[in-house]
C-alpha cells in the first residue's frame, strides 16, 4: 500500500486556511443575492423595514459563516482528538496525525486566523487597485 504524501503540517494548515477564505467569501456573494431575494418576498411596510431586515439576515449569516470554523477549532477539535482511536495515524505511521492538536489548538487557530486575515486583506486591496487599473488601461488602450 502506497502512503500519500501529505505536505507538512504548516504547509496543510495554510491551505486549509485558504480553501476557508475561499469558501467564506464564495458564500457571502452568493447569500447576499439569497437575502436580498427572500427580504423581497417578506413585503415590507417601509424602506427601513426592509433594509433591518435584509441587515440582519446577512449580519447573521456572515457571523456563522466567518466564526464556525474557528469555534471548531479553538473548542471541538480538541475533545475530538481526545478521544480514542481518533488520533491514530492514517495511513501508515510515518504520516501526520489526523488531530494534531491534543493539547492545544492554539497553533492552528492562530494559524487559521492569520491566513483568513491577509489573505481577505491581499484580495480587498487587489480589488481596489487592479480592477481600475485594468479600466483605466483599456481606455488608455482605445485612446
Amino acid at each position: 500500500f502506497i502512503s500519500p504524501k501529505l505536505p507538512s503540517f504548516p504547509l496543510r494548515s495554510n491551505i486549509i486556511g485558504l480553501a476557508n477564505t475561499v469558501q467564506i467569501m464564495v458564500m457571502e456573494v452568493l447569500y447576499f443575492s439569497v437575502a436580498q431575494a427572500l427580504n423581497d418576498y417578506e413585503n415590507h411596510r417601509s424602506e427601513t423595514e426592509y433594509e433591518d431586515a435584509l441587515i440582519a439576515k446577512t449580519f447573521i449569516f456572515t457571523f456563522v459563516n466567518a466564526y464556525a470554523s474557528f469555534v471548531y477549532t479553538a473548542f471541538v477539535k480538541r475533545i475530538q482528538a481526545q478521544v480514542p482511536g481518533a488520533a491514530q495515524p492514517f495511513p501508515a505511521s510515518r504520516t501526520p496525525r489526523l488531530f494534531d492538536c491534543v493539547d492545544s489548538c492554539m497553533i492552528d487557530l492562530q494559524t487559521q486566523l492569520s491566513t483568513i486575515f491577509i489573505t481577505r486583506v491581499l484580495i480587498s486591496n487587489l480589488k481596489s487597485v487592479l480592477i481600475p487599473y485594468f479600466f483605466w488601461s483599456r481606455e488608455q488602450a482605445k485612446k
